[in-house]
């Protein structure tokens, strides 16, 4: 009987290392760390998560973001359960997590791109935890890290993510707690801002906001206190004398080739007031005849960002403090020459390189890429594995590993 116990036992032993050999082997067998992800679409990622659970690290090949949103939750947890370092940026956004965890993640590795981000938590309406241990974030920038429109996110997750933030660079992420203006869908929500520091497009949105359509006191009163925007703000042709958004520290597109701020054709515009912080990614500013050199020069310097965007600013040299006739001024400016700015993307240098579909959500905003709808992707099977040269394994040992753990467990 004894005997018989020990056989027993022996034999769960040698089955429970054999699979554990097995999984570990078939997250060897591909190439984890530099996967050739073919598209962003829920069964690539269904088959990239199926293969690479259990591996301790991640990366694609030619693509730099990961779109969470493609897996379901435990598929997550699953494939981040053992992992220790990434190569990608990590974006989850619009997605119906309510607890994920990336326990073992102390080495994650943000993409060579000065606008590549480490992580991008937002829109996430039921996400109430995120697990991550305490490490030097990978980061140079405050924007590297963006983290808002959580509105069930424990503070504790915020304090975490901030601190490994602090020990990667020593100054604090663009890591904010929800609020009713950081996921913003249709222009007339904006009004309702007035005095929030956080001001942005909901992830999968492209928010234009045609300043001219209000009046100048309530577009200053909007953004009194606006610290963080993202959406594209366009002021053309209207009698604003002055433009005030005193407290910006980032203003970035509702899209990555569009830009995020125009100001052009306002004969009357003597004064643009940002904060002195100020980031402002894609800038045009044309034609604005009474708007002063040092203006100018201030905008200039906001917009000083060519790894990140692009800056077409033109002044019309008018020196600070000098009187200009306002008739003369319009009637010049009634004769300029006028681009459609709010509907024609700007291709740049500045934009180069990388996947459109990778830079559609976050900082870049508009449309998320492939939308997922959320009942097809909670109730579908998993696709059938599809056939895939599979690079040379050196660790493949599974074969003759089996009958080794025998035939040292029955001596």
């Amino acid at each position: 009987m004894l005997l018989k116990t020990k056989f027993i036992v022996k034999t769960k032993v040698v089955v429970l290392l054999h699979t554990m050999v097995m999984q570990y082997n078939l997250a060897a067998a591909y190439d984890c760390a530099n996967y050739g992800l073919s598209n962003h679409d829920v069964d690539q990622y269904i088959i990239y998560a199926r293969r690479c659970q259990g591996s301790e690290e991640l990366g694609f090949q030619g693509r730099t973001v990961f779109h969470a949103r493609f897996l379901r939750e435990d598929d997550f947890n699953n494939l981040f359960k053992k992992v220790k370092k990434t190569h990608f940026e990590i974006r989850i956004e619009d997605s119906s997590f309510t607890s994920i965890s990336m326990p073992m993640l102390t080495e994650a590795v943000r993409p060579k791109p000065k606008r590549s981000r480490l992580f991008v938590i937002r829109g996430n309406s039921s996400l109430k935890n995120l697990t991550i241990p305490r490490s030097k974030f990978d980061v140079q920038e405050s924007f590297h890290v963006e983290i808002d429109g959580n509105p069930e996110l424990e503070n504790g997750v915020l304090r975490r993510f901030q601190t490994n933030c602090l020990l990667g660079m020593g100054k604090k992420c663009d890591i904010f707690p929800a609020s009713h203006c950081d996921t913003l869908e249709d222009e007339e929500e904006v009004r309702d801002c007035a005095g929030v520091a956080v001001i942005k497009q909901a992830p999968g949105t492209r928010l234009n906001f045609n300043a001219g359509e209000i009046s100048e006191k309530e577009f200053n009163e909007i953004f009194s206190q606006a610290t963080h925007v993202q959406m594209c703000i366009i002021l053309k042709r209207s009698n604003y004398k002055t433009l005030r958004m005193p407290k910006l520290k980032r203003l970035f597109p509702c899209k990555r080739e569009y830009s995020s701020l125009v100001i052009a054709n306002n004969p009357r515009l003597k004064k643009v007031i940002l904060g002195k912080e100020a980031l402002v990614v894609n800038m045009q500013v044309e034609n604005n005849t009474v708007l002063p050199d040092s203006m100018i020069t201030a905008l200039s310097r906001a917009c000083n960002n060519k790894h990140l965007g692009f800056c077409k600013i033109k002044g019309t040299g008018v020196k600070s403090g000098e009187n200009v006739d306002q008739s003369a001024a319009q009637e010049k400016d009634s004769t300029s020459t006028e681009t459609a700015f709010e509907t024609t993307p700007i291709e740049s240098e500045g934009l180069g390189g990388g996947n459109d579909e990778d830079y559609s959500g976050g900082f870049f905003g508009g449309p998320l890429p492939f939308p997922v709808k959320s009942k097809e992707h909670e109730t579908r099977a998993p696709p059938k594995d599809k056939k895939e040269k599979k690079v040379k394994c050196h660790r493949c040992f599974h074969i003759w590993l089996l009958p080794v753990l025998c035939i040292a467990l029955f001596l």
